[in-house]
């Protein structure tokens, strides 16, 4: 397994981690090499969000899909930080915090941090217009 470099390793593993996440966490369990290379900021940046909960917990930690989640959006994955952006706005009550993770995931290129930050602002000059 060692033969070919870690590079490749994290190519394979990642090209899995976009599709599901549970063959991520199976792929994981099989042997060291997989286990290292998932382990990796590579893969945690192209990670699919599909199959976690959209919110749940307070706490970035208290589970391992919330540990899961964490170190994706510290690796960049944009639909990670949209979800964290997204707890906190609408699940936290934190609207102005909410809101800046909500541009971080869209400057990332998340799509639906994008639209998010849109409705926001459409809401947000609606409101004002009716005062």
């Amino acid at each position: 397994m060692t033969l070919l470099p870690r590079k490749i390793w994290e190519k394979i593993v990642a090209r899995v981690a976009s599709a599901l996440i549970h063959d991520l966490f199976n792929m994981q369990a099989t042997c060291k090499v997989f286990l290292d290379a998932a382990r990796s900021s590579v893969v945690y940046k192209v990670a699919s969000m599909a199959e976690i909960p959209g919110v749940f917990g307070y706490d970035m930690e208290d589970r391992p899909k919330d540990g899961f989640l964490y170190k994706s959006a510290h690796a960049g994955n944009p639909a990670a930080i949209f979800r964290i952006g997204m707890r906190e706005f609408f699940w936290m009550g934190r609207e102005v915090g909410g809101c800046g993770t909500l541009l971080n995931a869209a400057d990332a290129g998340g799509l639906q941090a994008r639209y998010m930050c849109c409705i926001s602002l459409v809401c947000l000059l609606s409101d004002e217009a009716s005062l």
